[in-house]
């Protein structure tokens, strides 16, 4: 992909511009905004992964492989002085083993590219060119859902609350964060403008509500001034049935700014929690007689994937109705 990749100048030097943003700061952003960046999904081969029970095909390995050899940990196990560690034989300890990369390689699956943009430069000027620029994003259906291990012991995910255990409107709670999307929201202005946005995971709390105080953070002449980020000081009180019969998932809340006759759009960034591949007492909920889902009934959504009991069929073929990467009607 280098000569192909090189004729998109947009797309290369907006990868070069992670190292200068992050010269000074952390690896870990460094390792997220590369990994997501499309230049690298096409050079380790892992754009358009897919896991194994939606394509029936292993999921590509070059990235789960390099990340570890040639980004983080080695080949093989050091002291804190640099030097190799041994075994009782005298010989160097691997790091990891051919089945991690195995393993590893399902995490990275279901990435594709964003949709066409007509502001790209293309050195071949053929048009099409694919949008290499803003970060992937990650196809649900594409993703391996199942436990994946670590490399010591125990599953990734290991010592992370189960999110159906947590307490109801966490979006209230102390802690809670909020980041500011504008004037559209993250889903995208066509669920912003449907009249059903606000039955999944939407809110449009009320102008007496304290959560509607805190987004707004209203000026002298009580217009709002929208911080870009909010976090939470304290638990708030609920307002109105909307806001306190939302006991399950918010991702987006809406403001009505009256005074300054505006609407803009907040994303509710949860913080990290697991949901079991495997639970007890599972329960087969269906939309109609065509559409099924495996259900945990904890949990007030479907699995996002059910097994087929047919081997030769890919999961893929039952497609769920996912209205958002962790929402299934």
């Amino acid at each position: 992909y280098d000569i192909q990749l090189f004729s998109w100048p947009d797309a290369i030097t907006s990868f070069f511009d992670i190292f200068v943003r992050n010269a000074f700061g952390s690896y870990l952003d460094i390792m997220r905004e590369v990994s997501y960046h499309p230049i690298m999904g096409y050079y380790l081969t892992y754009l358009r992964n897919q896991a194994y029970a939606y394509s029936r095909s292993y999921p590509d390995e070059n990235y789960a492989r390099e990340i570890m050899q040639l980004f983080s940990i080695g080949l093989w196990q050091l002291n804190d002085d640099g030097s190799q560690k041994k075994d009782a034989s005298g010989n160097p300890i691997a790091t990891y083993t051919n089945s991690d990369i195995v393993d590893f390689a399902r995490l990275w699956t279901g990435f594709d590219l964003r949709g066409f943009r007509g502001n790209l430069a293309d050195a071949s000027y053929d048009g099409g060119t694919p949008n290499a620029l803003d970060p992937m994003w990650i196809r649900p259906q594409w993703h391996d859902r199942l436990p994946k291990a670590k490399l010591d012991e125990g599953y990734l995910g290991d010592t992370y609350p189960l999110c159906d255990e947590q307490p109801s409107r966490m979006f209230l709670r102390q802690g809670a964060t909020y980041e500011f999307t504008g004037e559209v929201s993250f889903e995208g202005s066509a669920l912003d403008n449907s009249p059903n946005a606000n039955v999944r995971g939407r809110l449009t709390p009320t102008s007496q509500s304290e959560l509607f105080r805190a987004l707004c953070a209203a000026r002298e002449d009580g217009s709002c001034s929208f911080p870009l980020r909010v976090t939470l000081p304290a638990t708030l009180s609920c307002t109105g049935p909307q806001e306190c019969g939302a006991v399950g998932r918010v991702r987006v809340v809406r403001i009505v700014d009256q005074v300054g006759n505006a609407i803009r759009y907040y994303t509710f960034v949860p913080s990290p929690c697991v949901r079991l591949s495997f639970f007890q007492s599972g329960r087969l909920a269906r939309r109609d007689s065509s559409r099924a889902q495996c259900a945990d009934p904890a949990t007030a959504a479907a699995a996002p994937v059910c097994c087929s009991t047919n081997p030769r069929i890919a999961v893929g073929t039952y497609t769920s109705e996912v209205l958002d990467a962790s929402e299934v009607v």
